[in-house]
């Protein structure tokens, strides 16, 4: 929110939003664990690895779940691993290639429950600066209405392990609030953000 103070943001979501969409990193031998959850409420009992700092981890403790913070990304694996946490939530956009370099052995990229909320990313410019302001709104809004964005992520290497959405049509979706955005965000049109559910 400061920064949008400081600086001109371009509010169309340079990903769409998909930084919303999260799977949860598991350990593989508790599938069947995590198989059994239908409700928010029933994962709001386990814990959730994130990073001290990370934006994530005040938007799920906003919203009820309990989350063991830690300072070091590689040190998350350890706690899945030796069970001080219960899951990871990763990107969809990110999971599957994470757990892969980690080891396929141990870790699942669950994408049977997805946590989403409202989380862009925004080019920002100079306050000043009315011409690239423009230029940016302009072209992104042409790439939104023509789907060439959307299009671009499917086959961009650090997007297209989330595509294609379909393979989400039977995930439980479990929206939480993300208090940190603006009104202005909040508001944007529903064509900026990519929806995975019908």
């Amino acid at each position: 929110m400061e920064r949008e103070q400081d600086l001109r943001p371009i509010r169309i979501p340079l990903n769409m939003g998909l930084l919303g969409y999260r799977l949860l990193v598991i350990r593989k031998d508790r599938i069947a664990e995590f198989d059994k959850i239908q409700t928010p409420e029933q994962l709001k009992r386990l814990t959730a690895c994130q990073g001290q700092h990370w934006p994530d981890s005040n938007i799920l403790e906003d919203n009820g779940y309990i989350v063991n913070r830690t300072i070091r990304f590689e040190l998350m694996w350890k706690m899945i691993e030796k069970q001080r946490c219960d899951y990871f939530p990763r990107a969809i956009s990110e999971g599957y290639g994470e757990a892969e370099f980690y080891g396929t052995d141990t870790y699942k990229a669950y994408d049977k429950i997805l946590i989403t909320y409202r989380f862009p990313m925004y080019f920002f410019v100079n306050l000043n600066n009315q011409v690239l302001a423009k230029r940016l709104e302009e072209g992104l809004e042409s790439m939104i209405e023509d789907r060439s964005l959307l299009k671009f992520m499917e086959q961009h290497p650090a997007t297209k392990a989330a595509f294609p959405l379909s393979q989400y049509e039977n995930s439980l979706i479990f929206v939480a609030e993300n208090q940190y955005i603006t009104k202005e965000t909040r508001d944007l049109p529903d064509r900026y953000w990519l929806k995975i559910t019908p």
